[in-house]
């Protein structure tokens, strides 16, 4: 069961420097800012290469914008929650107050990346105004309304991150992955307040104000939807301005609906159908109230639904013909069989790995907490192939988990993760007893070449 000492502890593991993260971001204009997925895909053909690129820079400041203006409720709303837990449960405080702080770095991070793609255009994009005063209109809903909206808003940004920004980080702008990598770090542990708060926060109302409080909720999705659409208006003209003419208006209709679609996926369609958000919904929403699903189609599901057929087309267009003789995964041999245990206390993190793991073929199990891992790893250590171990965990700590690991096999592989730099991992876990070490935060195609590399070694 989590707590609030968990998320406190994992915040801690899981925060960075503003000024050592982002002290020497910069941009190429060279590149594209935002992945396909967000802004590309629903684009029409007539569009010129160079104008998808600068339409697709101009969404990038954008959606930095949107960012730093949607969350700026969450930072009022959190300041509001810890007042409530002053003399009453002090890790509660400390974690919403790193929550809090956390979102203020955000809101700092933002205000960075807008100002260095200003000096890069020689411009400054269009851009909605008074986020304060629309954190004050969400806010006057109820907590259990406020707090719907942040966890979908914090969950989407694991999709954004997971799905788009690493899975295109090729053509994607590294300082555009780096800011967007360290956002989602640190909204995953959010969403674990998020969802202590509605949990309580139900066990206290009836379920008639819980329907009323998702009503309050899908009125703010409809405020989204019009904020979103105001800010793909903005953009349009923006991009009007710097290519020096206006397009005809079917044209610029048609690239209007196209560029709105993407951004619902974006800011809401794409929060309501995260699994997690999904399961949290369905346990405490009661009959009679929207589910995900209507919520989902009423904002657009149907090009969710199209990212889905597009990946798939991708995986399948990957594989050689039946009879060619070929194997499927020429590149990755090692990804053909094997299991992975992974084990980490932190949620997002193990989905991570999971989802980078699975996308090389690889079996994944997974572990909480080192005692777990131990039982799990003795019932099953003849079926696995390697271990991702996090270091730093409550209870039994990493170092104390490889000890009981090798007690069972002494050849395991191991591959340490951890926050710290490595010469500061080899003074708590000897060389010579574990197999490699990857930094965290790491990226989709780190761990799957430190997890391969270990494999054929």
């Amino acid at each position: 069961m989590d707590s609030y000492r968990k998320c406190l502890l994992a915040s801690e593991k899981a925060a960075w420097s503003f000024q050592e993260a982002l002290g020497d971001l910069s941009f190429d204009h060279d590149n594209s800012f935002l992945p396909r997925a967000l802004c590309g895909k629903q684009l029409p053909a007539w569009l010129a290469q160079d104008e998808v690129r600068l339409l697709n820079q101009i969404r990038g400041y954008s959606y930095a914008h949107l960012f730093e203006f949607i969350e700026q409720f969450i930072v009022f709303q959190a300041c509001e929650t810890a007042s409530g837990y002053v003399h009453q449960d002090s890790d509660a405080v400390g974690a919403v107050l790193n929550f809090a702080n956390e979102e203020s770095k955000h809101q700092r991070m933002f205000v960075l990346v807008k100002t260095l793609l200003e000096e890069g255009f020689g411009f400054r994009p269009a851009a909605l105004p008074d986020k304060e005063g629309f954190a004050r209109q969400i806010c006057q809903r109820s907590a259990f309304a406020v707090y719907l909206m942040t966890l979908m808003l914090e969950w989407l940004t694991q999709r954004h991150y997971i799905e788009c920004f690493n899975r295109d980080q090729a053509r994607v702008d590294p300082g555009f992955v780096r800011v967007f990598r360290l956002h989602w770090t640190e909204e995953a542990q959010h969403a674990r307040i998020d969802t202590l708060e509605l949990e309580a926060l139900a066990t206290t109302m009836t379920e008639g104000e819980i329907r009323d409080s998702v009503d309050e909720f899908v009125d703010m999705l409809r405020t989204l939807s019009d904020v979103v659409q105001t800010q793909d208006q903005m953009d349009l003209e923006t991009f009007e301005s710097a290519i020096g003419r206006s397009m005809p208006a079917s044209k610029r209709e048609e690239l209007l609906r196209a560029m709105h679609r993407e951004y619902l996926w974006a800011f809401i369609v794409s929060g309501l159908e995260h699994r997690a958000f999904q399961r949290t919904y369905t346990e405490l929403v009661p009959v009679g109230a929207p589910t995900v699903y209507d919520l989902s189609e009423d904002f657009g599901s149907r090009l969710s639904e199209m990212e889905l057929a597009d990946h798939a087309a991708a995986a399948a267009a990957t594989k050689p013909p039946a009879g060619s003789g070929e194997p499927e995964q020429p590149a990755h041999e090692t990804a053909s069989a094997g299991c992975i245990l992974v084990i980490d206390d932190q949620e997002h993190i193990r989905d991570f790995a999971r989802y980078a793991l699975e996308l090389r073929g690889f079996r994944v199990l997974t572990a909480t907490n080192g005692p777990e891992a131990v039982e799990l790893f003795t019932e099953q250590s003849s079926e696995i192939s390697a271990i991702l171990l996090d270091l730093t965990m409550p209870g039994m700590s990493g170092d104390k988990v490889l000890e009981n690991l090798r007690a069972v096999d002494p050849h395991v592989k191991t591959i340490i993760s951890s926050g710290h730099m490595r010469d500061d991992v080899v003074k708590v876990v000897p060389e010579g007893t574990f197999s490699a070490y990857l930094q965290k935060p790491y990226v989709i195609d780190h761990l799957q070449k430190v997890v391969e590399t270990v494999l054929v070694s």
